[in-house]
């Protein structure tokens, strides 16, 4: 995928945000970076491997509710 200014422009609008030209260019090279990192890993084989449903291997993990009188 091409960032292109019309792109900014767009984006920009449904955010309801105004760059200068500096900004545009800056944010133009910024989302080419992150599209093309997140292209880079649609190349790696994820064959049999489960999606990742939490962080740890903990599941809920709560105390017990104590009524204590102050």
């Amino acid at each position: 995928m091409k960032v292109d200014t019309a792109l900014i422009d767009n984006l920009a609008h449904l955010a309801r945000l105004e760059f200068n030209d500096e900004e545009k260019a800056e944010l133009q090279k910024d989302l080419q970076s992150m599209i093309a990192f997140v292209e880079k890993l649609n190349e790696v084989d994820t064959t049999g491997v489960k999606p990742l449903l939490h962080m740890s291997s903990e599941i809920n993990v709560l105390r017990n509710d104590e009524i204590k009188i102050q």
